[in-house]
């Protein structure tokens, strides 16, 4: 048998980003990897300053850390109280030019299998009911009325994989 190697070319196969674009397939895990980086100058750090200095808006400033520069919850705030204090000791361009360093954390989808073993870098985080979640949310709801002779009304639901009204599919249904 021969061992997978998983690389810069191929990690988008195997690794798919936890966002709004990917959804977890059957029998997925979550891994999460964690790395130090360091925040330089940039538009990233402008922004940061602008929203600590001219908006006073530090918490603003942790959540677009999280987002864009993926920093950890604990490391958005630290970064965020060092910004603050480099401003106060120093002038804007200085800390602008000054390298801040975090803890990044990127979450993938993935099967448990491609996660490396004993590399501090990665996590592994369980969804327990996941296959099951999936199973019902793959499916589509499908509701079936039937209106008698003496005007009572038989409602009958069930999931299916496809939606049709009385066995016929329905056009222009969406999600």
């Amino acid at each position: 048998m021969s061992e997978l190697i998983i690389d810069e070319k191929n990690f988008g196969e195997y690794f798919k980003s936890v966002n709004n674009t990917n959804r977890p397939q059957k029998g997925e895990i979550i891994a999460r990897w964690t790395g130090m980086a360091n925040l330089v100058e940039g538009q990233l750090k402008k922004d940061l300053l602008y929203l600590l200095e001219t908006t006073s808006k530090a918490e603003a400033a942790t959540q677009v850390l999280k987002k864009l520069g993926h920093a950890t919850e604990k490391d958005s705030i630290r970064l965020c109280k060092d910004l603050c204090k480099d401003l106060c000791s120093m002038t804007k361009d200085e800390v602008e030019k000054k390298e801040h360093s975090y803890q990044v954390e990127f979450f993938y989808y993935t099967k448990q299998e491609y996660v490396p073993l004993d590399d501090p870098h990665w996590e592994i985080i369980s969804l327990v009911n996941l296959d099951e979640f999936l199973d019902i949310a793959g499916q589509r709801l499908q509701i079936k009325m039937e209106i008698k002779e003496d005007n009572t009304t038989d409602v009958h639901c069930s999931f299916s994989d496809d939606l049709s009204i009385n066995g016929e599919p329905t056009e222009g249904v969406t999600e």
